[in-house]
C-alpha cells in the first residue's frame, strides 16, 4: 500500500511541475522575432533583456515592465485604446543597433512573429519620451504582426481577452485546476496512509 501512495505522489508532484513549466511558457511557444525589417533593427523580447545588445535596451525594457506593472488597465497608459477587457501581451524592444550602440532612424516599419490569427483583436502601443501612444498594427494572414510606428523603442501588445482570435492559453485558471486536483489526490493519499497505519 505504501508503494501505491508513493507512487500517487509522484504522480502528483509531477503532474503540478509539469503545470507550472506550461504555464510559464511564453503563449507563442517562442519570443517575439524578427521576419521583416531594416538590416540593423533589432528585435529584443523582455525576457531576453540581460542579454540585449546595447544597455540601454535593457533600461528600457525594464522601465517599461515596471509602468505595465503600475497600470492594470491599459486604457490607463494609452486613452486611444479601444475594447474593453484589455491585457497584455507580449513585451519587447525595437531599436537599431551598430556595433553595440543605438542609432537614431526616421520611422519604424518591421515584421515579427506571432502566435495571433489572421484578423485577431490585438492593438499595439508604443514607448516614447516616458509615455505610451497606440500605433499602427495589423496581423498578417499567417499570424505575423506588422507595426509601424514614428520610432523604435518599447513595444507592448494588448490583447482583448474575450477576443476568440486569441491563442493565449488561460494558463491561469488551469494552474488552480491542477492545483485542486493535487490538494484532493494529496488529502486523499495522506488518509489512505493514516488509516493504514491504524490498522498495522
Amino acid at each position: 500500500m505504501k508503494k501505491v501512495v508513493s507512487l500517487v505522489l509522484v504522480v502528483l508532484v509531477a503532474t503540478l511541475m509539469s503545470a507550472q513549466v506550461f504555464a510559464s511558457s511564453p503563449s507563442s511557444g517562442g519570443s517575439p522575432s524578427l521576419v521583416d525589417g531594416p538590416e540593423d533593427l533589432v528585435i529584443t523580447p523582455y525576457a531576453s533583456r540581460n542579454s540585449a545588445p546595447a544597455a540601454e535596451i535593457t533600461d528600457e525594457l525594464n522601465a517599461a515592465k515596471a509602468e505595465l506593472d503600475a497600470a492594470a488597465d491599459p486604457k490607463s497608459l494609452v486613452s486611444t485604446l479601444t475594447g474593453d477587457k484589455l491585457t497584455y501581451g507580449d513585451l519587447f524592444d525595437a531599436s537599431h543597433v551598430v556595433d553595440g550602440e543605438i542609432v537614431s532612424h526616421d520611422g519604424c516599419k518591421f515584421v515579427v512573429t506571432t502566435d495571433l490569427k489572421k484578423g485577431a483583436d490585438v492593438q499595439v502601443i508604443h514607448r516614447v519620451d516616458g509615455g505610451w501612444e497606440k500605433v499602427e498594427a495589423s496581423v498578417k494572414a499567417d499570424g505575423q504582426l506588422e507595426i509601424v510606428a514614428p520610432s523604435c523603442s518599447a513595444f507592448a501588445v494588448v490583447r482583448t481577452t474575450s477576443s476568440s482570435d486569441d491563442t493565449s492559453p488561460q494558463t491561469g485558471n488551469q494552474m488552480l485546476v491542477m492545483y485542486g486536483v493535487g490538494a484532493v489526490l494529496f488529502t486523499a493519499a495522506a488518509v489512505v496512509l493514516l488509516r493504514k497505519k491504524e490498522n498495522a
